[in-house]
């Protein structure tokens, strides 16, 4: 049997190994099944990964249980294991982002590698109702011909007799 370079995996040889497909595809499948799951639980129950003990290179392991290293997911480099999350390329965020108010500065927070940070903001646009209250007539398009006739009637009459 010889095996992948990059995984690993145990596949026969077509010159020295009998042909039997459906064991060989089976413990293949069981290689991969095995390879492609992410296992976890606790940080000091990751599989060995040492010289001594080598690991599967391309493993994961993802930790649970609370505690400082929990939600970190980690590489097994065959010799040791390899933190692909965490405080080193920043941490994501479950927490519920509220806007503050009207007119609120986007920010991606402070977590780094460009994670959403839990202090991070969406930003708002300004408030509509300040400039809107601060119109003499904001709704001109809304009046009445009536309305616009009385105005123009005081107008004139203001015009013409001096003001009323």
């Amino acid at each position: 049997m010889r095996s992948t370079t990059n995984w690993g995996l145990v596949v026969p040889d077509s010159d020295t190994d009998p042909d039997d497909v459906p064991t060989q595809v089976g413990d293949l499948a069981d290689q991969l099944d095995a390879f492609l799951s992410v296992p976890s639980g606790t940080y000091a129950n990751r599989p060995a990964s040492t010289v001594a003990s080598p690991g599967i290179v391309g493993r994961l392991y993802f930790v649970t249980g609370g505690g400082t290293n929990s939600g970190a997911l980690y590489r097994d480099n065959g010799t040791g294991w390899d933190l692909l999350n965490g405080a080193a390329y920043g941490v994501g965020s479950t927490a519920d982002v509220t806007t503050l108010g009207w007119g609120d500065t986007p920010s991606v927070g402070t977590a780094a590698k460009g994670w959403a940070a839990a202090d991070h903001d969406h930003g708002t646009p300004a408030n509509p109702v300040t400039a809107h209250v601060a119109a003499t007539n904001p709704h001109p398009q809304y009046e009445l011909a009536a309305d616009m006739a009385i105005q123009l009637t005081r107008y004139t009459k203001s015009f013409l007799y001096g003001g009323m």
